[in-house]
């Protein structure tokens, strides 16, 4: 065998990919990795995404973890046959997405929308959460600031322009700096109409609070883009400050999806605060 041949060959993860049944939908999955000594990591996507968009965390990610990637219900590969959507039902879709890996534990990221669903696995059922990961996510742990900052966010919010890569997540510094990702994050958003009156509906309605994330005992990181124009970096670092076990974590010059455009350093903030917990205990 050719040294290039075991490079590669030690390059590869396992890879394995399923959908599992949770009330009357379908749950897609992916699952990178097979080593029983590694802890679970999950990725939870934001409206507009899916499990595709965490293309450059799960080989960051694979060595050290393994990964969960899922589309939620009505988004991506998922069905959403039932018209019941929420953070309860998305977290029952979470749990039997970890069910159906064979994980009995994992640290819980969340991107946006996904914040949500992340949380309310954490509170709900918390022996199967070892933490949680909110990036650019209020995860319904609203505050007045923050409420009143998405409301006027989403008052003011229009569709992107005509022109490629545009999008409302990221701004024209992301096209500017490398076209291709910038585009890539918007035919990403292209294959498949998403549930978008539930969506909103559920992050307006579905709220969990300080104190509940706080019984858990569950470590928290929130992580924020300094320009996210969706959820204000400083409101998000007040926001972790109320919590008894949070950390809050900035990407400088990040805006609401940093996960996907500046991907090395969220990588790097995630992977540091995994680490601290592990040594936690």
């Amino acid at each position: 065998m050719t040294a290039t041949r075991q490079y590669f060959l030690a390059m590869t993860w396992p890879w394995r990919r399923g959908t599992t049944a949770s009330g009357d939908e379908e749950i897609y999955y992916e699952v990178v990795g097979d080593d029983p000594a590694l802890d679970w990591v999950v990725f939870t996507h934001g409206a507009g995404g899916s499990h595709a968009g965490w293309w450059q965390q799960v080989p960051a990610f694979a060595d050290s973890y393994r990964v969960i990637t899922w589309d939620c219900r009505g988004c991506g590969n998922s069905t959403f046959k039932s018209g019941v959507f929420g953070a309860e039902r998305n977290a029952m879709d979470l749990v039997a997405v970890l069910d159906a890996a064979g994980a009995d534990r994992a640290h819980l990221v969340g991107q946006s929308m996904g914040g949500w669903w992340v949380t309310e696995t954490a509170v709900r059922f918390t022996e199967r959460a070892q933490s949680l990961i909110l990036t650019d996510s209020i995860g319904g742990l609203y505050t007045a600031e923050l409420e009143a900052a998405f409301q006027s966010y989403v008052a003011s919010a229009r569709p992107p322009e005509g022109r490629v890569g545009m999008h409302p997540a990221i701004d024209q510094r992301v096209f500017d700096r490398d076209p291709a990702l910038a585009f890539l994050f918007q035919e990403l958003g292209t294959f498949y109409e998403g549930p978008g009156k539930e969506i909103a509906a559920a992050l307006v309605r579905d709220r969990r609070t300080h104190a509940e994330v706080d019984e858990t005992g569950v470590p928290v990181l929130m992580l924020a883009g300094s320009d996210d124009p969706v959820f204000p970096a400083p409101l998000l670092q007040k926001s972790a400050a109320l919590l008894a076990h949070g950390e809050y974590v900035q990407i400088a010059g990040g805006d609401h999806a940093p996960f996907f455009t500046q991907a090395a350093d969220w990588n790097t903030a995630v992977l540091g605060f995994l680490q601290r917990v592990a040594r936690a205990g």
